[in-house]
């Protein structure tokens, strides 16, 4: 009677604590992610913006650089004139004549401006928005490869604390919402590979890769991954009539636009930095390698070519990233699927350090290694980084080393994010708070250096304020006119730098 009793007082015990194990993980997982969201809606907004950024408010607000030549330089300027090119058509014009690049963020941040208004913070939450829409596809995505594992807090952990992540967040450019669309695009995949191998799902794909593409072209090095992985896996049942109209429907919307903006791709609008910009110091191969290794080891978390300026750090730190992606082959070998997916998460990962490499050889710069240009690999870095410890985990060895190298991969570089919170950023404009000044002392007229300064300027102010701008070439001043008064506010950095 006794030896019958213990099994069966066992046996309740059992799926007691399994079904508390997997609702606990997953309450773990939505809990980090609500952590993260408030984590960027509540961290404070920064009080200037710098080129870059400059180009994306113009841009948005239909004024490029060659907006300035259509207006007299010896006569007043009035805001309304300034406002008559703030539409959609002038917008989609300005994108063009920037390389026809970040459509989608423009005419995006044109409207959502138009309704929230255009201080500053407006023109950030448009891009915190981004960035929290990426973050939960993120999110999603890590459900879908690791299901109620705890690995997928350590996945959002990873990529909320990601130096190029959260910076994109915080800054008034494109990056963020080609974060958005290239998550979409490979959840889009994923279920067509492993769920549902439908022409919806297949449609879906092809429609988020296309918005990648027109929210910045840089994402080509994610959604060529994608596409390669999409017709290595299908290849022999890809080519069926509904399959053919869900793919060509959402390319076909990319070659219309092509041909509607195709001056931007012509070569005399091609002025961005990485072609045209070129070192002062001969360039080198190794240092283009160094850098190479540097960052791709960053992206996959082993952050600490941060902290040291040494190639040997980088080298090493490269090294174990590679180490961790073959042991990881090797666990997986009779897993087909979950070893695709490892696969083809590593491969995302490191195809912007390819590529980027392959550009810096190209034109003998470094400017390709800026850390912006590394944002659409950043999720699956992330993933990846997430999943190898997971693989790990479930397989036998020594738990120690296990728990050290969770610690390595998630500790170091959420210390590194809180260390780098509130630092200064480098060259910034002050044209938003001349705005504020403008509005608080109702001024009706400012003189600027230059047109470009009062485009900026006026990008701040509400719709509707009437202000005369005048220009007077090589002040470094703004003056404001009110009705009694004026002022002189120094310029902090020209537009030009």
């Amino acid at each position: 009677m006794h030896t019958c009793a213990r099994p069966a007082k066992k046996m309740t015990k059992m799926p007691a604590a399994n079904t508390i194990k997997r609702p606990a993980n997953k309450w773990i997982n939505i809990c980090c992610v609500v952590a993260a969201l408030l984590a960027v809606f509540l961290y404070p907004v920064k009080h200037s913006i710098w080129y870059d950024e400059s180009i994306s408010v113009l841009c948005s607000k239909g004024i490029t650089y060659d907006t300035k030549d259509h207006f007299p330089a010896a006569q007043p300027l009035s805001s309304s004139a300034i406002e008559a090119c703030n539409n959609p058509a002038q917008v989609f014009h300005t994108t063009v004549m920037d390389n026809a690049n970040s459509l989608l963020y423009n005419e995006g941040l044109h409207f959502f401006t138009l309704v929230c208004g255009n201080s500053l913070s407006s023109y950030i939450l448009w891009s915190r928005l981004c960035a929290a829409a990426a973050l939960i596809a993120f999110f999603c995505l890590a459900v879908m490869l690791m299901g109620d594992s705890i690995f997928v807090a350590a996945a959002v952990i990873l990529y909320c604390t990601d130096m190029v992540f959260w910076s994109m967040a915080n800054e008034v450019r494109a990056y963020s919402l080609g974060m958005l669309f290239v998550t979409l695009a490979a959840i889009s995949l994923f279920k067509y590979t492993y769920k549902r191998t439908t022409p919806f799902n297949l449609f879906l794909f092809g429609l988020w890769s296309v918005c990648a593409m027109l929210s910045h072209f840089f994402t080509v090095y994610i959604t060529g991954i994608l596409a390669f992985a999409l017709l290595y896996r299908h290849r022999a049942s890809l080519l069926t009539g509904r399959n053919l109209a869900a793919m060509l429907l959402p390319v076909g919307l990319f070659v219309v636009y092509f041909i509607c903006a195709i001056d931007g791709f012509m070569p005399k609008q091609v002025h961005t930095m990485i072609l045209l910009s070129k070192t002062q110091e001969r360039y080198s191969i190794l240092q283009g390698m160094s850098l190479f290794a540097k960052h791709t080891a960053v992206n996959f978390k082993a952050i600490f070519p941060f902290l040291s300026v040494s190639p040997a750090v980088a080298f090493l730190s490269l090294g174990f990233i590679v180490v961790l992606f073959f042991y990881g082959l090797r666990l997986l070998v009779h897993d087909k699927n979950k070893k695709e997916q490892y696969l083809v998460l590593f491969a995302l990962g490191i195809s912007s350090s390819i590529l980027l490499m392959l550009l810096s050889i190209k034109n003998q710069v470094y400017t390709p290694f800026y850390l912006r240009y590394f944002s659409f690999s950043i999720p699956f870095c992330c993933l990846f980084a997430a999943l190898a410890l997971k693989i790990l985990w479930d397989h036998r060895g020594n738990k120690l080393v296990k728990i050290a190298l969770a610690v390595i991969l998630i500790i170091p570089p959420a210390g590194y994010w809180a260390m780098q919170l509130g630092k200064p950023a480098g060259n910034s404009y002050n044209h938003m708070a001349i705005a504020e000044k403008i509005i608080s002392g109702h001024i009706t007229k400012a003189e600027v250096p230059d047109w470009t300064d009062a485009f900026l300027i006026q990008s701040f102010l509400p719709g509707g304020y009437n202000i005369d701008y005048l220009q007077k070439p090589g002040i470094p001043v703004f003056k404001l006119y009110s009705v009694s008064d004026s002022v002189t506010i120094p310029i902090t950095v020209k537009l030009a730098e």
